[in-house]
């Protein structure tokens, strides 16, 4: 996997992933190089706070495969979850709005996300959720009876969760279409939810209502409130 050196301290590099992740790695290399990692890397805790004034000395433009790599272009700054008959999978988003990277977040996705970032990666928000379930749907996951999809949405700002709500809303029961249950999940959240091997969509929902199975919930299926009323599931 290619990489960005942002910083270089004690011979230890903090370099940024085309996934948006920060590892750091003891290889030779110079700030400001595109590196390909080998696998001596681990995850760099904390450093996300630094970035905004990292970036500023790091985020000259460099060359990955014949386009511009910047800190703009390769941090991701918001996430969906997207659930799916089983698969799960989360999409980075970057600041102008194209998927940076799939991850598969359920034992057994793996062979989807790659699939699935072949199909999305560097496309447009909207463009890549219309493949996304034009892609599942290719996959047979809809079989036309209680098909759902959970979404869990993780945004940096206000705006950027509206716009891609309304993607994710384009596609709720439309033309044989799924439905589309979204979950605005909070940092803290998707930080608790991966703790525990779910995406924060599946998190944020189970949390709510109990188990998911893939399917559209019936009403009965969720969990009593203390007042004895049933949470409604969010539907877009």
């Amino acid at each position: 996997m290619k990489a960005v050196v942002l910083e270089i301290k004690n011979g230890v590099a903090a370099v940024l992933t085309a996934d948006g992740e920060v590892v750091k790695t003891r290889q030779k290399c110079n700030v400001g190089e595109t590196i390909e990692l080998d696998r001596n890397t681990a995850r760099f805790p904390d450093l996300r706070q630094k970035l905004t004034r990292t970036a500023a000395a790091a985020a000259a433009a460099v060359i990955v495969s014949g386009g511009s790599y910047t800190y703009t272009t390769a941090l991701a700054c918001s996430y969906i979850s997207l659930d799916v008959d089983g698969s799960s999978v989360e999409l980075s988003i970057n600041r102008m709005d194209r998927v940076i990277g799939v991850r598969a977040m359920n034992e057994g996705s793996e062979d989807v996300a790659g699939e699935l970032a072949f199909e999305i990666k560097n496309k447009k928000l909207e463009d890549a959720i219309d493949n996304a379930m034009s892609f599942f749907d290719g996959k047979g996951c809809f079989d036309g009876e209680r098909d759902v999809v959970v979404a869990g949405v993780t945004a940096d700002t206000g705006r950027r969760n509206e716009k891609i709500c309304e993607a994710l809303g384009r596609f709720d029961g439309k033309e044989g279409r799924p439905e589309m249950y979204e979950f605005d999940v909070s940092p803290s959240e998707r930080r608790e939810a991966h703790k525990n091997d779910l995406s924060g969509g599946r998190y944020a929902y189970e949390k709510e209502h109990g188990p998911f199975d893939g399917k559209r919930p019936n009403d009965f299926d969720a969990p009593e409130k203390p007042d004895g009323t049933k949470p409604p599931i969010p539907r877009i």
